[in-house]
């Protein structure tokens, strides 16, 4: 050490004052160890200097003393956060809080009640500690912690409201994000479009990523502000370059449609990867379809197969439709009826009527699950009243062919091929079905296939169309 270094000089201050009680000095002196701030990164003298302060009840030494044994020691670290909560200092009320809640079901001699634990965090949060108010704000927002409950604390979004406004007003932007949303939405205050734009537009200008999502989300629909496309696209860049995943979605979404910018497929191709790559599911349906379509990058069945699985495997709904179809007609995976169904399945359960219309099919013909007139019938009734044509005559042949009492595959047959050549669309369809998948004792015969797709199609089928583009293209 240089005696003539002024820093030398303050050190060497400073710890005589250390040495003779200052329990200022004290702190200052293990802080420097703690850190590393001048000298060597010392966490033994560190140790040293804090009790020594917290001894002589130094509350911010206490409070240091239960930050330095809390991984290591629990009980020890709680003993020192009470000491330094008891005097009525904020941190150390809302750190042994926020700890006997967290670890409610360990120390059984240092966990006290859930009351306490609640009295010491609204304690800090009176005071103005703005951990304790955001995380009061979170509580009554939804009663949840670390995704196992808050016991004692039941949902109210008033209060929730309330603290999250407290903490907005000391210029905290993720509260004032979240006081912008409660007003949007009407949750614990009155629906307010300008408030909503007010607090959002603070939390925007201090740039917090999903304030200028919501913002830039008002612009584009003009809810509470002027509509300006213009505005919303450099709020959602600003929140996308800071990996906001819808902001990169909606700029994905601008791009493809030309909505407020010049369509570009290909930027519009690169931010819905970005957001697809960072698990956002609508962008991997999106990317999928781009990839299927070879719409803003080259075609690829594989990659747009491999996204719509990604997407659908978080319960995207469209994507596992999509799926249902790639496996139907083996584009970039193995054909595979049975997969085909259950995708169109699941699909269905979660509302995209097409699934229906494809699983209702698959019933009627037998194709890969136990042939069933009762529910090929049930999904086309679940679409009976949207006024499409399809079903509605896939109802009426289902209903003539229960009528004729066919059985045997042949009389099946037998009955399509009479159908059909009356130019009844669902008999036609049906034929090129089963000669697509080879069914019913039909050969596998794609020539076939779309012939009767095309009569289908000469009728007003739309899914013998939709067929016909995929088996030829």
């Amino acid at each position: 050490m240089d005696d003539d270094d002024p820093k030398s000089l303050d050190l060497m201050e400073l710890t005589y004052a250390a040495e003779h009680e200052d329990t200022s000095a004290q702190v200052a002196l293990a802080d420097i160890h703690q850190e590393g701030l001048g000298l060597p990164n010392h966490g033994g003298a560190a140790l040293y200097w804090y009790e020594k302060a917290a001894r002589r009840g130094a509350a911010v030494a206490q409070l240091r003393l239960g930050e330095v044994h809390y991984h290591k020691d629990l009980p020890t670290a709680i003993f020192w956060f009470r000491k330094a909560a008891l005097q009525g200092h904020a941190a150390a009320q809302y750190r042994l809080g926020f700890t006997l809640l967290k670890n409610r079901d360990g120390e059984k001699k240092e966990v006290s009640s859930r009351a306490e634990a609640l009295s010491l965090i609204h304690s800090a949060a009176s005071k103005d500690h703005i951990s304790a108010i955001l995380l009061l704000g979170t509580m009554y927002s939804g009663g949840t912690m670390y995704g196992g409950g808050t016991p004692g604390v039941k949902r109210n979004d008033s209060k929730a409201f309330m603290w999250r406004l407290k903490a907005a007003q000391l210029d905290h932007p993720e509260a004032q994000f979240h006081v912008g949303s409660m007003y949007f939405y009407g949750c614990g205050v009155k629906q307010n479009d300008s408030e909503a734009y007010r607090w959002l537009r603070m939390a925007s200008n201090q740039n917090n990523a999903r304030a200028q999502e919501n913002l830039a989300y008002m612009y584009s629909n003009g809810i509470g502000v002027r509509r300006d496309h213009h505005e919303a696209y450099h709020l959602y860049l600003q929140a996308a370059n800071q990996g906001a995943v819808v902001a990169q979605h909606s700029l994905g979404f601008m791009f493809n449609t030309g909505r407020g910018v010049e369509e570009d497929p290909e930027e519009a191709a690169a931010w819905f990867l970005e957001a697809a790559e960072n698990g956002y599911f609508h962008s991997q349906l999106h990317i999928g379809m781009l990839y299927e379509s070879g719409r803003g990058v080259p075609q690829n069945f594989v990659l747009a197969a491999e996204w719509y699985h990604e997407a659908a495997m978080q319960d995207q709904p469209l994507a596992q439709y999509k799926l249902g179809a790639m496996y139907d007609f083996g584009r970039g995976v193995e054909q595979n009826d049975k997969k085909a169904a259950e995708w169109f399945k699941r699909s269905s359960e979660n509302g995209i009527k097409m699934a229906y219309v494809a699983l209702g099919t698959i019933y009627e013909l037998g194709i890969s699950v136990k042939q069933s007139d009762d529910r090929a019938e049930a999904c086309f009734r679940r679409v009976a009243d949207e006024d499409n044509s399809d079903v509605q005559s896939h109802l009426q042949l289902l209903k003539d062919r229960r009528r004729s009492q066919v059985q045997s595959n042949e009389q099946i047959v037998s009955f399509y091929r009479q159908e059909a050549d009356q130019e009844n669309p669902a008999a036609q369809f049906h034929l090129g079905l089963m000669y697509e998948k080879g069914l019913m004792g039909l050969p596998h015969n794609i020539t076939k296939a779309v012939a009767w797709y095309k009569e289908a199609m000469a009728q007003g089928h739309h899914n013998a169309a939709y067929r016909t583009e995929r088996l030829v293209e």
